[in-house]
């Protein structure tokens, strides 16, 4: 696999799955109308180039390295695109204090507290980037005017890879806390993160909605060791 392909469909496929987990186990993992020994020598290309592993219990997870990859993952190219990442990033808080937070369902930082983000698309710019994203989140059902708040990166690093992502901070304020079970957008809810352990939150959360709070754009330059 070259870092922008990947040899074969399966393996992206294999890929993609784990990106989406913490850990899975075989027959979860393998499609049911593959050959094992056809699954398992993909499995094991993956392995080889060390994107995959099996975990203490005999599942199967992402490496690190595999980890710092998966942001770069594009699931209609089934391919890698290695470089910085700029992300739409929306904090919302609501009337009784509460933020709007993702629980994030993918690589990296599975399990991790967030704010609702995405990809800024080629082309695209900034203004149609959130209108994109904030309509993905509410589904429109609120009307508060966004507030530019600032522009961000975050580096992410440990002894085997790093993440790194950036872009630009939209606040809402003193919003209804609108149903999230009929949004579009899962694992949404609403919550007052100092309530919650911060391990529990993806780096550079607490930077964010200090900047947020001073009430003046700013550029945030973060890293981190993990």
């Amino acid at each position: 696999m070259s870092i922008h392909k990947f040899d074969h469909h399966i393996q992206a496929g294999i890929f993609a799955k784990l990106r989406a987990s913490s850990s899975l186990r075989y027959r979860d993992l393998k499609d049911p109308s593959l050959e094992s020994s056809q699954f398992m020598y993909h499995l094991k290309e993956l392995a080889k180039r060390d994107l995959v592993e099996k975990n203490e219990n005999g599942h199967y997870k992402l490496t690190p390295k595999g980890i710092s990859l998966a942001q770069y993952f594009s699931s209609e190219k089934a391919a890698l695109n290695p470089g910085t990442l700029s992300y739409t990033m929306l904090f919302i808080r609501s009337k009784k204090g509460k933020w709007l937070l993702v629980k994030r369902k993918r690589q990296p930082f599975y399990g991790s507290y967030a704010a609702p983000s995405g990809k800024i698309h080629t082309h695209e710019t900034l203004g149609q980037a959130v209108e994109r994203e904030l309509a993905l989140v509410t589904d429109g059902k609120i009307e508060n005017k966004l507030q530019y708040k600032g522009y961000v990166s975050i580096l992410t690093k440990n002894e085997f890879a790093e993440t790194h992502v950036t872009g630009p901070i939209w606040f809402m304020d003193d919003c209804e806390e609108f149903d999230l079970s009929k949004i579009t957008a899962k694992n949404l809810l609403w919550s007052d993160w100092k309530t919650l352990p911060y391990k529990d939150f993806i780096p550079g959360w607490r930077e964010i909605v200090e900047m947020i709070e001073k009430g003046k754009p700013n550029y945030l330059d973060l890293e981190f060791d993990t």
